[in-house]
């Protein structure tokens, strides 16, 4: 069975321009070189796909011969950015072997090889109890309102419950989605029916999606004594 590891770049961010090619760390790896030295580590990965429109990220990826990566030159009707994310889907899902994949991005760079070992693992052992996929998710138990009424609070004549009793709320990350590939294609979708939630805490749930993002992360990677090279968390 193939496991590919999918890893989507397009050109054209609005709200951090560059942020998968510019430089994040000081010996001048950028999110994608780190990304992709990440997922280098990983043996039960087979085939890396990299997707993208971006002449940079293909000339950044190809520098560091990797010989599992595999490069595919997305159309760039569905590199937009009101591109519907379910039809990229199902095109990535029709472009992977047959088997299971491992969806990430390179803007969650405290995604490092071993949460991504671990998660594989726990999507493995989570099949044998009915899971379909697996989600990074993270977890909130704090007071939530939707349109001025309570979401998690309120309830059953308790309307301050203690935080700790509250239901919680969890939050999909960029980290990682893991299922079969079928997934991909047949339902236009990353999780299943019944996703496994693969909880990550402090830097690790953090996504690059604002310029104070990528500053932040920038400066919380430099001092955190991860690898440039991808080994770490």
């Amino acid at each position: 069975m193939t496991i590919t590891a999918i890893l989507p770049c397009r050109k054209g961010s609005e709200r951090v321009p560059q942020k998968n090619v510019r430089q994040f760390v000081s010996s001048g790896e950028s999110l994608l070189t780190l990304k992709l030295a990440q997922l280098s580590h990983l043996d039960f990965v087979d085939e890396i796909l990299l997707s993208t429109n971006d002449d940079e990220v293909v000339e950044q990826a190809q520098s560091l011969g990797m010989l599992k990566l595999r490069i595919d030159s997305r159309p760039e009707k569905l590199c937009q950015s009101d591109t519907n994310l379910q039809d990229l889907i199902s095109y990535l899902g029709a472009n992977v072997a047959p088997g299971e994949f491992l969806w990430t991005h390179a803007t969650s760079p405290f995604v490092g090889p071993q949460l991504y070992r671990d998660a594989f693992s726990a999507f493995t052992s989570g099949r044998d109890a009915g899971f379909d996929s697996l989600v990074a998710v993270e977890k909130y138990q704090d007071f939530f309102l939707f349109q001025g009424k309570p979401v998690n609070f309120g309830l059953d004549g308790n309307f301050w419950p203690r935080t700790q009793d509250l239901r919680s709320l969890f939050r999909i990350t960029s980290g990682l989605f893991i299922g079969s590939s079928d997934l991909l294609e047949k339902s236009r979708n990353r999780i299943g029916a019944r996703p496994l939630l693969f909880e990550l805490t402090g830097e690790a749930a953090l996504d690059v999606d604002w310029p104070d993002d990528f500053e932040k992360a920038s400066a919380a990677f430099a001092s955190s004594g991860l690898s440039a090279q991808g080994e770490g968390a």
